[in-house]
């Protein structure tokens, strides 16, 4: 087996450590926008019997868009950490 220069290791640990790191931050971004979901899709109308919250079309499929670049962004993130990883 040939020998690693630590040096060499050090910066593969380095690199996988941060691409851990920047993955977390994605998903913990992703759960901070799961959670205003309901309030970012929904629009207040006012009616006759006051105001009311009804669904945004437009605001939903924003959301449902920027959603699915993010899901795919985080893939890929997965996918370079495991391939570091087998490298």
């Amino acid at each position: 087996m040939a020998a690693v220069p630590k040096d060499s290791s050090a910066k593969e640990d380095s690199s996988k450590i941060s691409g851990v790191s920047e993955l977390l931050k994605a998903v913990s971004a992703a759960e901070e926008t799961q959670s205003s979901i309901r309030d970012s899709c929904f629009k207040e109308v006012s009616t006759k019997n006051g105001t009311r919250m009804v669904l945004s079309v437009s605001k939903t499929f924003m959301k449902l868009r920027d959603l699915i670049i993010e899901k795919k962004t985080l893939e890929d993130q997965v996918r370079n950490c495991q391939n570091s990883e087998v490298n």
